[in-house]
């Protein structure tokens, strides 16, 4: 066995499309500013410049995040406004849209290191603006392979070099045995990111299930499993 297990990058942020009109978000501003528009399609939030809404969302401290929304000022000369802070580190961007069409946007962005909650508001300067389909997903690391090699260590293989400093727990048999911390694009053995030691490669017959798991989010998740089959290496 050696199963990739793929993670649904999950949207951190409750109703981003709007179909559940206000709900996961705090509507702030005058009360009527703030509306939800049936486009005859999907709905869509629109917004005056007295009305603006905001959400507040878990994050992990120096994660990559990416946010992702479209967004359409309506009236020439105005402007559609989204503005993302953390508890820590303040404000992150305060970012400005005049397009009077509907646009995708996509702004990545990195957590500070004591950052554990961030803020993302919506609201416009100059007339009204309508904004639609609202992501924030944490950067995942992929695994391509994973193995136990004889000499009494595991490889895992990551698809690209990592983004960020990130920890991995190992377990045995579903045993918590280990965690381990490696930096933004740390590699060891050709490529590969290699857990030395009898600590986690301590049985390598072929009953042995390992599991290698990050926290994505607030929740740890499996992102390989494999048993302990050692290739001649």
């Amino acid at each position: 066995m050696n199963n990739i297990v793929k993670i649904d990058n999950q949207n951190l942020i409750i109703n981003g499309d709007f179909e559940q009109n206000f709900t996961g978000w705090q509507v702030e501003g005058l009360s009527g500013e703030q509306k939800i528009i049936d486009s005859g399609v999907n709905k869509l939030l629109q917004l005056s410049s007295l009305g603006r809404v905001s959400q507040e969302v878990t994050i992990m401290p120096n994660k990559t995040y990416t946010l992702s929304f479209n967004t359409q000022a309506l009236y020439v000369g105005g402007k559609s406004n989204v503005t993302v802070g953390t508890n820590n580190t303040g404000n992150l961007f305060d970012e400005h849209y005049e397009n009077n069409q509907m646009e995708s946007k996509e702004i990545i962005f990195k957590a500070g290191s004591n950052d554990s909650l961030l803020k993302l508001t919506l609201h416009c300067s100059g007339g009204e603006a309508r904004f639609d389909n609202i992501v924030v997903i944490q950067d995942i690391p992929t695994v391509s392979s994973a193995y136990v090699y004889n000499g009494g260590y595991v490889a895992i293989n990551f698809a690209s070099p990592l983004s960020d400093q990130t920890t991995f727990t190992m377990y045995v048999n579903g045993e918590r045995r280990k965690s381990m911390i490696f930096d933004i694009g740390r590699k060891y053995w050709r490529g590969d990111v290699s857990f030395w030691g009898g600590t986690w490669a301590e049985a390598k017959d072929s009953n042995t299930r390992f599991t290698l798991k990050t926290m994505i989010g607030d929740t740890e998740q499996t992102l390989v499993e494999f048993n302990g089959v050692s290739p001649s290496k």
